[in-house]
């Protein structure tokens, strides 16, 4: 009896460092051009095939500091030499190849069409102790660490806290601005809750967002009839998209002329896109 509680010991523990989370390590490049740098991250965690972690990148004028990057939730599959990574709530992909000492591949995000690289594995000296440390015994401990790892970041991020004082203080499109923030975090409710903020100080994007199409037109309809800037040419582009989305292309068209204008071109191509359909 001894014998088999010793052997169904080994095999428990056998499983448990089996379904383990294993740091591979944090992977950066930094590139440079003649005006700018961009720095590349990946940090990442392995359970078995299955990869996650975060992602970051971050790009500047030559010579200014290198500031705190945000960082977002990935996930992927590590198969072999061949590995796969996509953005959890944002616009992320990475293919290729991994090895102990870097990654390999094709990289995509929001600011980055496409672009292959290698990223270096840091060394330990290099690596964010609170990252290096992180190694759990699975995926759903990892991923309460990971939201807690990130509500701290966030807490510490200068430009999302002066959005959130600008918010509270009147300020719709800091509204907006948080809330697109909290959206890519995957904090849908937060998201939300910023939005309807930002819709009551006439924020017209934060309404379309929650579904407030009808206060959203009113506002920009109030813009698009006003003195033409960026902005207001803008607001005569959205109302000219809900038309056309609508299939009124009659509506769409005048909206899109009305936002044509040789000091401020942005709406013209809408405009002579349609009106060369007739």
């Amino acid at each position: 009896m001894k014998w088999m509680l010793l052997v169904l010991l080994a095999i428990s523990c056998s499983i448990r460092l089996a379904n383990a989370v294993e740091f591979l390590g944090s992977f950066s490049k930094v590139g440079f051009t003649e005006e700018h740098y961009y720095v590349y991250r990946l940090d990442l965690w392995r359970e078995g095939e299955n990869l996650f972690g975060f992602y970051a990148f971050y790009a500047g004028l030559q010579g200014d500091p290198i500031r705190e990057m945000d960082s977002w939730r990935i996930e992927g599959v590590l198969n072999g030499k061949s590995i796969s990574l996509k953005g959890e709530h944002v616009p992320f992909s990475f293919s290729g190849s991994y090895s102990e000492s870097n990654l390999s591949g094709r990289w995509s995000d929001s600011m980055t069409n496409g672009i292959t690289l290698t990223l270096k594995k840091l060394p330990a000296k290099e690596t964010e102790p609170a990252v290096l440390i992180a190694s759990l015994g699975s995926y759903e401990a990892w991923a309460q660490w990971a939201e807690k790892y990130l509500d701290r970041k966030d807490s510490n991020n200068k430009q999302l806290s002066q959005e959130l004082t600008s918010c509270a203080n009147g300020d719709g499109e800091a509204c907006l601005g948080a809330g697109n923030f909290a959206k890519l975090r995957g904090k849908l409710e937060r998201a939300r809750q910023l939005y309807e903020t930002g819709c009551n100080l006439n924020n017209p994007y934060s309404c379309l967002f929650i579904g407030r199409e009808e206060r959203a037109r009113e506002i920009f309809e109030s813009l698009c009839t006003g003195k033409a800037t960026m902005d207001n040419n803008f607001a005569c582009k959205a109302l000219g998209e809900l038309e056309e989305k609508a299939g009124n292309v009659t509506e769409a068209k005048e909206w899109y002329r009305k936002g044509c204008n040789d000091s401020i071109p942005k709406v013209c191509p809408d405009f002579k896109r349609l009106d060369n359909q007739k």
